[in-house]
């Protein structure tokens, strides 16, 4: 007997303190017991529902078809678990999710046992989640298109870009803008971090580059203005690397300044590979910063490679980096394809060198040929 009563205190106990709202109704659907939990999902007191139908939880509207699908449980037809939304006594709407089971008493008396679990937190999260991965769709599609839809037709060499954002949106950005028949500007850029807040910083900095382009200054002198321009939207926990160069078909010449960028490239048809000077400081760091313009020029079957880090830094299962080594023997074994298959060529590479893991960063290049 003791035994008994310790096993109906702790069942009791159980009953009263469990988060989920458990009910009890007889066959006409009214509340012969409540716990505390279902009491404070729907907001009544234990008083106010003993005794009430079990209708008085539900909305209006459903009320005639729970009580149906009431009726049809207590015949013996299952009732699978559901999701409602409901409102509480104050009538704010809650999403439940609500589960079943018989009991029969000794006498034969039938009973509803059911449990309510509140999801309504859960349900805003997921929609919030929802929306916010909605949000970054479109944020996405927007950022491909501020980055160019076609690389550019200059006769004489073969020239294309990519950008593989490590989340929905990144930081790397890439551009192309034509001067005239003869001169191209291209420009890679890196915003230190990545997601959202990077994407946001590469939008501010595609439109200021674009707008320096159009003045047709030199390098050194675009890349002055962008950085004063920019500086006060740059967090100070962040800055933004920047390679601009102006390639002329005319001279073959590239004309080119780096802010705080990897050095680019430059792989001679003889084999001979060089790197670009080390750039001055990068954009947002300090606001009256000066850059230098670097001069060289393209013989034929020479290839310029611009890259962000994240080519090189792009990590193996047992966490060697992909390397600037790789990234030249990625080039020169397609060195006589065009620019478009040696930029897919180096990220199938990269993808490899990963074992198609996420990438950890986001990952821009630009290829420039120069024909023979």
């Amino acid at each position: 007997m003791r035994q008994e009563r310790r096993k109906e205190q702790i069942m009791s106990a159980v009953f009263d303190r469990t988060a989920v709202g458990i009910c009890l109704t007889d066959e006409k659907g009214r509340f012969v017991e409540v716990n505390d939990a279902y009491c404070n999902i729907y907001g009544y007191t234990r008083k106010e529902l003993l005794g009430s139908p079990f209708t008085i939880v539900v909305q209006d509207k459903e009320r005639e078809s729970a009580m149906q699908l009431h009726d049809r449980f207590m015949d013996g037809e299952p009732e699978i678990p559901v999701e409602w939304v409901v409102r509480r006594k104050d009538g704010e709407p809650i999403s439940i999710v609500v589960t079943a089971a018989l009991m029969i008493d000794e006498d034969g008396s039938r009973y509803k046992i059911t449990t309510v679990t509140d999801i309504t937190h859960q349900k805003r999260t997921q929609e919030k989640l929802e929306w916010m991965e909605q949000e970054l769709k479109a944020a996405a599609v927007i950022q491909n298109q501020l980055m160019p839809l076609s690389p550019p037709g200059l006769s004489g060499y073969s020239i294309s870009g990519l950008s593989m954002p490590s989340a929905a949106v990144g930081g790397d950005y890439f551009d192309f803008i034509s001067v005239d028949e003869h001169r191209l500007i291209f420009s890679l850029g890196d915003v230190a971090g990545k997601g959202m807040p990077a994407a946001l910083l590469m939008s501010n900095l595609h439109a200021i580059v674009k707008g320096q382009a159009l003045s047709e200054c030199d390098p050194a002198l675009c890349l002055e203005l962008t950085n004063r321009l920019i500086f006060p939207s740059i967090p100070k926990d962040r800055f933004i690397s920047l390679f601009f160069g102006i390639l002329d078909t005319r001279t073959a010449g590239v004309v080119s300044a780096n802010a705080g960028h990897l050095p680019p490239l430059l792989l001679r048809r003889n084999g001979d590979a060089h790197r670009f000077p080390k750039g001055n400081l990068a954009l947002g760091l300090r606001k009256h910063a000066e850059y230098r313009d670097t001069e060289t020029r393209l013989e034929s079957g020479d290839l310029l490679v611009i890259y962000s880090d994240g080519v090189i830094e792009a990590m193996s299962p047992r966490g060697q980096e992909f390397g600037e080594k790789r990234l030249i023997g990625s080039v020169e074994a397609r060195r006589e394809k065009p620019s478009d298959e040696i930029c897919a060529g180096i990220l199938e590479d990269v993808n490899s060198h990963s074992s198609g893991q996420t990438l950890s960063d986001d990952l821009t290049l630009i290829v420039i040929k120069k024909n023979q």
